[in-house]
């Protein structure tokens, strides 16, 4: 049954000869992959094309005008797709050789099971060392980890009522370049179009609509740590302020989408939400980036927006006094 593998990038020349190289490695053969290009002014297509000619599988090369985001880059390559099963690999990561052939046997075995995870292992790309072997459990087991679980022939699912508060809180364990999915999920959750944290938003859209997700202990993946990564790139702090600033509200834009969710949510669910989109408002983007960059107008902006979601939060309304005081001392 045919696989389709979505690559999505972004001038990443230097690097994506190895994710390709990890597919043609496969131990299962029958797949189809299309490269979504997300406005690159590199060499990325040459080297799709040169690719293409060592392989008789297709090689689709899918080209946006100009950069929209990954989420956007995702959702085109998924028009395209025309496999059974989908899978992602980001273009600065691997694929352990057997990582299509074990997912897809699952999958064939376990019908209630709408997509498998595996576990991944984190290399430097410089030094081809690993410095995080269990991806699942580094810097301390993740909260998905700790919740009910169930054994079906040998994977693991989690059941537990608490796995979307914890998903809204705190992430999404499995990384989608570790994944395989069952193409109907895709017939009703699209990534939103977002820079940051698509992952996490489709995770959870997934979730709300009943997917059920299956992982195992196995690392499938490896995932090369450099200083050219997406959130890596964003974030590092010699990027400058404006550029995490700009991060920080991406990351807004896409979480925020979750709200037409909100009706749905149970009470510790919308209690979650509101935490983490408050907590991002207030504190990351009103008191951490624009009030400490001395734009006034623009912190109370988003204080104001963190206190629409917890507005009976009294630490807010303190901090917001108190720094109004400060200006006009």
């Amino acid at each position: 049954m045919l696989v389709s593998i979505i690559i999505p990038v972004f001038n990443r020349e230097h690097v994506l000869q190895f994710a390709l190289d990890s597919i043609a490695q496969q131990t299962y053969t029958d797949w189809e992959i299309i490269v979504s290009d997300d406005g690159s002014t590199d060499n990325t297509k040459a080297i799709v094309d040169e690719f293409s000619k060592s392989v008789t599988q297709s090689v689709i090369f899918v080209e946006a005008k100009i950069n929209q985001g990954v989420g956007c880059a995702r959702n085109a390559g998924i028009n395209k797709a025309k496999g059974d099963y989908i899978a992602f690999l980001d273009s600065d990561d691997r694929w352990l050789t057997f990582h299509l052939q074990k997912c897809i046997d699952i999958l064939k075995v376990t019908p209630s099971i709408d997509w498998i995870s595996a576990n991944y292992r984190f290399i430097e790309l410089d030094t081809n060392e690993v410095f995080i072997e269990n991806g699942f459990n580094s810097h301390g087991a993740r909260p998905e980890l700790k919740l009910k679980q169930t054994n079906l022939k040998g994977i693991k699912v989690v059941v537990d009522p608490l796995l979307i508060q914890t998903s809204i809180l705190h992430g999404h364990m499995a990384p989608l370049g570790s994944s395989v999915f069952r193409k109907k999920v895709f017939e009703v959750v699209a990534f939103p179009n977002a820079r940051m944290h698509e992952d996490t938003v489709f995770w959870i859209d997934a979730l709300m609509h009943k997917m059920i997700f299956g992982y195992i202990e196995d690392i499938h993946l490896e995932v090369f740590d450099h200083n050219d990564r997406t959130v890596v790139r964003e974030l590092k702090s010699n990027q400058g302020e404006l550029h995490k600033l700009k991060a920080h509200l991406n990351s807004y834009q896409a979480l925020a989408t979750l709200n037409k969710h909100k009706s749905m949510f149970n009470k510790q669910e919308r209690n979650a939400y509101n935490s983490r989109l408050s907590n991002l408002c207030f504190w990351v983007i009103g008191y951490g980036c624009y009030l400490k960059s001395g734009r006034y107008l623009r912190a109370y902006q988003w204080f104001f927006k963190g206190i629409s979601y917890q507005p009976f939060n009294k630490k807010y309304w303190k901090t917001f006094l108190i720094s109004w005081l400060n200006i006009f001392r």
